[in-house]
């Protein structure tokens, strides 16, 4: 039972239903030694019946002994998507399932 285009059309019915968001973090790498981390969380929404992802990644922690945490955004996007961006950026991340998942829980 793969997910296709068509699969996805029918969760954005979903979201928009429910107003279901989807959050989860794509990676978190640490940085600073075991200091701090390197994160990019998306949240992916339907708003006016179109898909919409917010990116965004963040470094933070402490960058170095006894300093004091800070949290750096290193990049930040809002971005309306088709249902073919958003199948292939789930694929892209390898969170299809973990999206697949979730909005089947709705």
């Amino acid at each position: 039972d793969d997910m296709t285009i068509q699969t996805i059309n029918d969760y954005k019915n979903k979201f928009i239903i429910s107003n279901y968001s989807f959050f989860t973090d794509i990676f978190t790498k640490p940085i600073w030694g075991d200091m701090g981390e390197d994160t990019a969380s998306i949240t992916l929404t339907v708003m006016e019946n179109t898909w919409h992802l917010h990116f965004i990644r963040t470094q933070s922690g402490e960058p170095y002994p006894l300093s004091d945490t800070v949290c750096n955004v290193i990049d930040e996007y809002e971005k309306d998507l088709t249902n073919e961006e958003v199948f292939e950026f789930l694929a892209h991340h390898n969170i299809l399932k973990e999206f697949e998942d979730a909005v089947s829980k709705l």
